[in-house]
């Protein structure tokens, strides 16, 4: 997703809108990905729709470190 968000950043138009929807994995406390969109330069509106989807993921070993996975929405605008 943030590779996404820095590309279509690199494209918006002045005054433009990227509108995401996606999962975030929240470790220790921190939401990594808010942290990233905030710092590519554009405005960003972000909210968590969902603090706990797919918790089911969370028993896999690729999640092990992960508290939780949050479903959010977040407005770039340029």
């Amino acid at each position: 997703s943030l590779d996404m968000a820095q590309m279509a950043v690199e494209r918006l138009a002045p005054g433009g809108k990227l509108i995401l929807y996606t999962g975030s994995a929240i470790v220790d406390g921190r939401d990594a990905l808010r942290e990233a969109l905030g710092k590519l330069g554009c405005d960003l509106r972000y909210r968590e729709i969902d603090p706990d989807v797919f918790g089911e993921e969370l028993a896999s070993s690729a999640y092990d470190t992960v508290d939780r996975i949050a479903v959010v929405a977040a407005i770039l605008t340029k």
